[in-house]
């Protein structure tokens, strides 16, 4: 690891302003299938070497999202439980199924709007969790996303394996509804989580009515207008997906066969630092016709 200087200049026909400052050069190798890290957050001891393969490193992509949320719970929470789960319905995030390589084990608070289990405890849309403010270190919320009217005559009536979603969440209608409820659960989660506490969200985007809406880039958008960080991405993959072949002769959108997991962070520090919603309206504030950016 070597240290430098640079010299930003920035020129917008008015002004030049030169900033010098350290940039650090992280030398990184490859050789038989090891890779070499030289900085990484949750090493104590910097002069320690990390050896990862290509076999043991935790990836951002996954089949399986029990093995997502547990890289999260390694990376994230010091491979501890989560704290709380607000969408935990039939704890099928923990329980171990026939095939599952992994039996995550399951948080000490446990909510559904549409509980499913004894030991799940009901909350209500637009009313507080039954929790402290800055009581939780960890929280999970995979929201449904099916668009429907709740009295949609084919999936209240429909063969028993049909519209199982729609069965087991009910459904948000119209649109709007879905975005108001993420919106309060991640105010909520902002609310009862400490500073420095992480909130993990699943979520996908969807076609209804013939129009995309991007729920997973509202999640991340209003997450950071409420406070939180982004520290993580992970992209949780469909080998196959069920096809309404009947119901649709044309196709007009890609079939959605990846979900996100995301996890935020309740940190004032990262967000003051990296807060795009400030540097987006910086840069409509400015001038930036004919401006220059000039590493020296």
């Amino acid at each position: 690891m070597k240290q430098d200087a640079f010299i930003l200049e920035i020129t917008n026909n008015q002004e030049i302003i030169q900033i010098q400052e350290p940039i650090t050069v992280i030398e990184e190798t490859v050789e038989e299938n090891v890779v070499e890290e030289t900085s990484c957050s949750s090493v104590e001891d910097e002069d320690e070497t990390l050896k990862l393969t290509n076999d043991t490193i935790i990836r951002n992509t996954s089949y399986s999202q029990k093995e997502i949320l547990k890289n999260i719970m390694t990376l994230y929470n010091n491979g501890e439980a989560f704290d709380c789960d607000i969408t935990a319905s039939q704890l099928k995030f923990y329980l171990k199924n026939r095939g599952d390589e992994y039996e995550l084990p399951v948080p000490k608070h446990l909510f559904d709007v549409y509980p499913q289990s004894e030991d799940v405890k009901q909350i209500v849309p637009f009313q507080k969790i039954p929790m402290p403010d800055n009581s939780l270190g960890s929280i999970v919320f995979d929201p449904p996303f099916v668009i429907s009217p709740k009295t949609c005559k084919s999936a209240l009536e429909g063969k028993d394996k049909s519209c199982l979603m729609f069965k087991r969440f009910s459904s948000f209608y119209p649109v709007s509804e879905l975005y108001y409820n993420y919106y309060w659960w991640l105010k909520e989660s902002y609310r009862t989580l400490k500073e420095d506490g992480i909130l993990v969200v699943k979520c996908m985007s969807t076609v209804s009515g013939g129009y995309q809406h991007n729920s997973e880039e509202y999640v991340f958008m209003a997450a950071m207008s409420l406070g939180f960080y982004c520290v993580d991405k992970f992209i949780l993959n469909a080998k196959a997906r069920l096809i309404s072949g009947a119901k649709y002769k044309k196709q007009c959108h890609s079939r959605k066969y990846t979900s996100v997991f995301y996890v935020f962070q309740k940190n004032s520090k990262m967000l003051n630092k990296y807060n795009y919603f400030e540097l987006i309206n910086n840069m409509k504030e400015s001038n930036l016709e004919g401006m220059v950016w000039e590493l020296k």
